[in-house]
């Protein structure tokens, strides 16, 4: 997969090579809108930052971006670049599908041969990541500062999303994980990639539907009944067909779910 953008000096404002390989190989109409003016998109976009994100500091990662997203339309003639400010008619063309939508977010279309289009929209923090080392953002204060640019990650994603066609269905058994660990590292990532998140809240698990492709267990802390047991192992089996898949993050209590453990062991993970 695509990692997250090196901001080292010699390649800070070009795309990776791996991300290179990727693009040249795109034979659809691929657009990529982004709702802001090209001329001011950083400044506002620090402005815009301040306001909604308490952060104060925006470094280079800003201009950085427009860099990068050049790179994308040199790398494939089939890569059209746009940029239309987010309140413009162009722009809320987009508004029923992406009511919440904002300055400076990206749509990513698809077009395929027969003419359809699908887009996907990419924000501010899918592309960027930000941290207070004083502890007084959460007060309320401007002490955020960017550290990390996602760009490629983001759009990459989303382009490859839209082009395989597919979507996955990923649900969270919130019963036995932490989900607030879940929301924090996980569900975005796994949503950039096109997974559709939803939770099974049920405190027993009887059931799992077949339409679900991925289950997650995110540092249980109370261990699963035989019962439990055998729903998760029907449902992995899938009628002898296989082809699930779970997606099992440990936390710091994993003395306490020896049942799960042992499920575990039987399908190869210890």
């Amino acid at each position: 997969g695509i990692g997250k953008f090196d901001m080292s000096s010699g390649g800070q404002n070009s795309i990776s090579e791996e991300n290179k390989t990727f693009l040249k190989g795109i034979d659809k109409k691929v657009t990529l809108t982004v709702l802001a003016n090209r001329d001011s998109y950083a400044s506002s976009l620090a402005q815009y930052a301040v306001q909604y994100y308490n952060i104060a500091d925006n470094s280079d990662f800003y201009s950085q971006t427009l860099n990068l997203i050049d790179g994308y339309s040199e790398a494939n003639k089939n890569i059209e670049v746009k940029f239309t400010d987010y309140t413009s008619a162009a722009a809320k063309t987009y508004a029923e599908e992406f009511p919440s939508m904002f300055y400076g977010d990206i749509i990513v279309s698809v077009t395929s041969d027969t003419g359809e289009t699908k887009n996907r929209l990419v924000t501010f923090t899918d592309i960027y990541t930000y941290s207070d080392s004083t502890g007084y953002a959460a007060q309320g204060y401007s002490n955020y500062t960017v550290d990390g640019n996602n760009f490629e990650t983001a759009v990459s994603s989303a382009i490859n999303v839209l082009l395989s066609g597919k979507t996955k269905s990923l649900a969270l058994l919130s019963a036995h994980s932490t989900a607030s660990v879940f929301e924090q590292y996980y569900s975005e990532t796994l949503h950039m990639n096109g997974f559709d998140i939803s939770t099974i809240d049920d405190a027993f698990i009887s059931s799992i539907s077949s339409d679900i492709d991925t289950v997650a267990i995110v540092c249980p802390s109370t261990d699963f009944l035989p019962e439990e047991i055998t729903v998760l192992n029907t449902w992995l089996d899938n009628g002898g067909q296989k082809g699930k898949s779970l997606i099992f993050i440990p936390g710091k209590t994993v003395n306490n779910i020896p049942n799960l453990l042992e499920f575990l062991q039987e399908w190869g993970i210890s």
